[in-house]
């Protein structure tokens, strides 16, 4: 809502944070083209079997802080409040920001700074189209080929029942709800922990939280693809890298039938 999102860990966070839904957003390596994005507003494609919700996590361990998660449009459209400090090896960084995601846009707001820029995800279609219409099912099958699995525990949190699941990343564990939703991602290897203590199930929030603050000018940020491709150039004790476009190509053969 999304992946073991800073550096590798943040990426790790906010993919674990939504394993249902961000998961399929930033693997679903499939060919795609950006005329072929789907209009957010008629979609078909659900990535929680909740239409809305709102979420505030706390965050403890490297990062502190809280985060406040509205998503409405079966999470086509999303919108997450950060007020966070990261300390690492005796430097602190604050991150006081809120995204926007809205189907393939993903605008990103300072609220320290007073600036915005968007860009696209470059694999959002291509997801749409693998998912079938539901993210839980694609999700949860991507979670197995990365080495996940579910416990057979349950756990109450903020009121709500959710499946316990392991990961194969840094001694990951999560919580997710029947309805896709994840209440809690922990690390004792990285020690960082991301746990709701809100959760309004039918609540997706104000409509202002969805927008850039009025009279901020937004500007085009940088291509994912490009960076993508950027961090994969070279190679590694002459191990051959993948772009992205080589990437799509190989998930989309691992996602059809054997």
């Amino acid at each position: 809502m999304l992946v073991f999102s800073s550096v590798v860990e943040g990426v790790y966070m906010r993919v674990s944070r939504h394993w249902m839904s961000a998961l399929v957003i930033g693997l679903a390596f499939s060919a795609c083209g950006g005329s072929d994005v789907p209009d957010v507003a008629n979609t078909e494609s659900r990535f929680y079997r909740v239409e809305s919700f709102t979420l505030v996590r706390k965050l403890e361990g490297i990062h502190s802080g809280t985060v406040t998660e509205h998503v409405r449009n079966y999470g086509n459209e999303r919108a997450e409040i950060r007020d966070v400090e990261t300390r690492i090896a005796g430097f602190t960084q604050k991150d006081h920001t809120k995204t926007i995601t809205r189907g393939a846009e993903i605008t990103t707001v300072d609220l320290s700074a007073g600036t915005a820029s968007r860009m696209d995800n470059p694999f959002y279609a291509a997801m749409v189209q693998n998912m079938k219409g539901d993210g839980l099912e694609f999700g949860a099958r991507m979670m197995r080929q990365m080495g996940g699995k579910p416990t057979g525990k349950t756990r109450e949190i903020a009121g709500h029942e959710c499946d316990v699941w392991e990961g194969a990343q840094m001694n990951q564990t999560m919580c997710v709800t029947e309805g896709g939703i994840t209440l809690q991602v922990s690390s004792e290897q990285v020690n960082v922990s991301d746990t709701a203590i809100e959760v309004r199930m039918g609540d997706p929030g104000p409509d202002d939280a969805y927008e850039v603050p009025e009279g901020m000018v937004v500007t085009a940020g940088p291509s994912l693809t490009d960076l993508f491709n950027k961090a994969s150039d070279g190679s590694k004790d002459g191990a051959p890298q993948l772009n992205v476009e080589e990437m799509m190509k190989r998930f989309k053969q691992e996602q059809q039938p054997q």
